[in-house]
């Protein structure tokens, strides 16, 4: 595969000779679409000056908004790898469309329908276009993970940033009581495979309510060395958990306080 055209495959272990591709392509998105994001966000970053500046990152924190990873990349100037679920990469589905705004769309309304259902391929379409050219590694959440993993451990043994959400899927509000999914083993498998740092980070602040600013706070990174997979995942989880708490007593409730904190922006 050449060149960096709007048919690129999406990045595998047979595509990772040309990951540079990728990462152009993830830098030249990054600096056109970071200027719109920390303008309509204002998003607040803590303990940027923890992050390595040398080595193999892997990225691990909460996931409840669709968004989270912005809050990475505008801390991070370089390229990430990050886990995306396989429906991203998938080719929309005509009919599953149609059923889908069928469901939404009632009365006179339907006239519209065929329009709505080719509007959403089309975004859809474009999405996946952009996930691919990012260098995006599918990964199936609820199936057989493996070879999403192994795609991101041969690129952190070469070098590559990885991004991972290790609850596996987003927190939704009635998840709200348990602050934290169970982590799965994901990031410290990589991690160990690749000899690279562990970065824990938390975040919060809802996107869609204007009253909270959306805050990440990076914890201290670790690598794995001679503890096992469940021992890392675990001092992960709790490195996570113990910055979201933090963050839940310091912001919510106190909007006040925000605007004394030092924002950092790129």
């Amino acid at each position: 595969m050449k060149g960096r055209g709007l048919l690129m495959k999406q990045l595998t272990i047979e595509t990772i000779d040309n990951v540079e591709s990728y990462n152009k392509n993830y830098i030249e998105k990054r600096q056109k679409d970071l200027p719109k994001f920390l303008e309509k966000f204002d998003p607040i970053i803590l303990n940027q000056d923890l992050i390595p500046s040398d080595g193999t990152i892997v990225f691990a924190g909460n996931h409840d908004h669709v968004r989270d990873q912005y809050l990475v990349i505008a801390a991070y100037d370089k390229a990430v790898h990050w886990m995306a679920k396989e429906e991203y990469f998938d080719t929309p589905s005509f009919k599953k469309n149609w059923q889908k705004a069928s469901e939404k769309i009632k009365g006179v309304k339907k006239i519209g329908l065929p329009f709505v259902v080719l509007g959403n391929i089309l975004i859809h379409y474009i999405f996946r276009n952009q996930i691919i050219k990012s260098g995006a590694i599918r990964i199936d959440r609820f199936g057989d993970s493996k070879t999403g993993v192994e795609t991101a451990i041969a690129l952190a043994k070469k070098g590559e940033n990885i991004g991972i959400f290790p609850e596996g899927t987003r927190k939704t509000k009635t998840d709200e009581e348990a602050m934290l999914l169970d982590f799965k083993k994901g990031a410290a498998i990589i991690a160990k495979e690749a000899d690279a740092y562990l970065q824990p980070f938390a975040k919060i602040g809802l996107f869609e309510d204007d009253s909270i600013q959306p805050v990440i706070k990076f914890g201290k990174p670790f690598k794995i060395g001679k503890m096992s997979l469940e021992e890392a995942t675990k001092q992960l989880q709790e490195e996570v958990l113990k910055l979201k708490k933090e963050l839940k007593k310091e912001f919510l409730g106190k909007k006040q306080k925000i605007a004394l904190v030092k924002k950092s922006h790129f």
